[in-house]
């Protein structure tokens, strides 16, 4: 998902499931902008870091990850002005 080997202006629609956090989120957005035809759809599953705080109890922390999508706004944010 950093490097899709597929040409420009592919898709129609593009599905991110629970993937987006894992590596470099802005390279996975850039890749899904430059394979994705104009007007295509990029659905993106996350989940929300009031549930993933839960893994305190086995001693992790997650909340100062900085992987972890906060919000929607956050989530558009990644992808600029490509979003409408």
């Amino acid at each position: 998902m950093h490097k899709m080997p597929y040409r420009r202006n592919r898709f129609d629609i593009i599905f991110l499931g629970w993937v987006i956090t894992y590596g470099d989120i802005q390279k996975v957005a850039d890749e899904c902008i430059r394979v994705g035809r104009k007007g295509a759809y990029v659905a993106i599953g996350v989940e929300s870091p009031k549930v993933v705080d839960t893994s305190e109890q086995y001693g992790v922390t997650l909340n100062d990850n900085p992987d972890i999508i906060r919000s929607t706004d956050e989530l558009v944010e990644i992808f600029g002005d490509k979003v409408h």
